[in-house]
């Protein structure tokens, strides 16, 4: 038995009104319980500066092991980003045999031209 079916309300049917009246009750209810169960912990202004000096390696070596895990995504990204610009672009034929009316670059210079 779902939660629609104990209570009663039927979740399908109900309207995106009556569900966000729903959402709202239910973040209220979360900020009340947070806010009954804090810690009543709160950092410091030298926290951060304790948390680095506790790690084991200079910023700069975490930097570049960051960098190095992400090598392999960003290559991959490379490729089909690549891959996309080769199939969407058009081959070098037909840039050579674009008139001056079909020329992006021109029309814009064309625009900014007629505006001043």
């Amino acid at each position: 038995m779902n939660r629609e079916e104990k209570d009663g309300k039927g979740g399908k049917n109900r309207s995106p009104k009556d569900r966000s009246g729903d959402l709202a009750a239910r973040l209220k209810q979360a900020r009340i319980y947070f806010r009954k169960h804090h810690a009543g912990v709160e950092p410091d202004g030298s926290f951060a500066a304790r948390v680095a000096a506790r790690l084991e390696r200079p910023p700069a070596d975490l930097l570049g092991w960051a960098a190095w895990k992400l090598l392999p995504a960003t290559l991959a990204l490379a490729v089909v980003l690549a891959w996309f610009a080769l199939q969407v672009s058009p081959g070098a034929g037909s840039a050579t045999s674009v008139s001056p009316a079909e020329d992006p670059v021109g029309w814009i210079l064309d625009d900014t031209e007629v505006a001043r």
